[in-house]
């Protein structure tokens, strides 16, 4: 009677299959971190210049009016109300109605994969044209690249 050593080929590729099956479950879920990550770093940083925009409107002045910006920028302590932010933005924003009930606050990245995220969630972008068009749940944002 001959003892046989090792595995057979079939016992191997399972084995290979197996292994397969979970790099690819991995793989994926990795792929999307990278994008979460950026969209919560997105959400953090629009609530830092929302923020700093209502302290300016609030403590400048009641007379203060902070006009509309429907072309993407990004803030810089150098701006009137950037006094309240601790550093330039990552970011590009857009905003409307500051100070007001129906006040907005967009932030925009154009780099791969292209977001913008209001209050409540972020959305894909699409450029064409210059014009940047943004869908999050219902509402569609629009802001002119730069």
């Amino acid at each position: 009677m001959r003892k046989e050593r090792g595995f057979t080929l079939i016992e191997l590729l399972i084995v290979l299959a197996i292994l397969a099956i979970l790099i690819g479950i991995v793989a994926l879920s990795v792929g999307n971190l990278r994008r979460t990550a950026m969209e919560r770093g997105m959400q953090s940083e629009r609530e830092t210049v929302e923020t700093a925009l209502n302290a300016y409107v609030t403590l400048a002045s009641p007379l203060v009016n902070v006009p509309n910006q429907i072309t993407l920028t990004k803030v810089t302590t150098a701006q009137a109300w950037g006094q309240y932010l601790k550093r330039d933005t990552k970011y590009y924003y857009t905003w409307t109605g500051v100070g007001t009930a129906g006040q907005k606050v967009i932030v925009w990245d154009a780099t791969s994969p292209a977001i913008c995220c209001d209050m409540t969630a972020c959305g894909d972008v699409t450029v064409a044209s210059s014009v940047g068009t943004c869908v999050v749940g219902s509402v569609t944002y629009t802001g002119t690249v730069p």
